[in-house]
């Protein structure tokens, strides 16, 4: 019986560990769109290239954000056309520097940020609540009611320290 539960309550451990995320190689899914490891990956590779100091959750946090903007505005009525992001693109030089590149996806999370803050936080707020959300811990955590936090990094809660 020992045996047993020596190999049993490791399994328990990874398979708990595992279920944080829908996968090591996922790094959110927002309804039904997977962003993978790998396209944080080339993202933040193509933004190093060209100079920008934009770190790997920084970069996670802003596909993320991207995706729920998107979820946001398709359920509003209104998706980004190519007319949109050229004149975003001739008129913000970030977002020109990018173009064509993997990097374009955080400038353009950047400029749909600043689109849709023309939108009633409270209609955005009930939009939320239909979104479906799930983050690798790694690059924070998704609450319906308090909205995203990008403070990852560990699936595991700090110590408090003693008074």
């Amino acid at each position: 019986m020992k045996v047993a539960a020596r190999v049993l309550a490791p399994l328990v451990a990874v398979a708990t560990l595992a279920s944080c995320s829908p996968s090591p190689r996922t790094a959110a899914i927002i309804d039904g769109v997977e962003l993978t490891e790998s396209q944080v990956t080339s993202t933040y590779e193509s933004c190093q290239s060209l100079g920008l100091g934009i770190s790997r959750p920084e970069i996670a946090g802003r596909l993320i954000i991207g995706e729920l903007i998107d979820a946001v505005a398709a359920r509003l009525g209104h998706t980004f056309n190519e007319a949109e992001l050229q004149a975003a693109a001739s008129s913000d030089p970030t977002l020109a520097l990018t173009q064509g590149t993997s990097c374009q996806d955080v400038a353009m999370s950047i400029f749909k940020t600043r689109a849709i803050s023309t939108v009633d936080p409270n209609v955005i707020k009930q939009v939320l609540e239909d979104v479906e959300i799930t983050m690798n811990p790694r690059y924070g955590q998704w609450d319906p009611t308090t909205g995203i936090d990008l403070e990852g990094g560990s699936i595991s809660v700090p110590e408090r320290s003693q008074s």
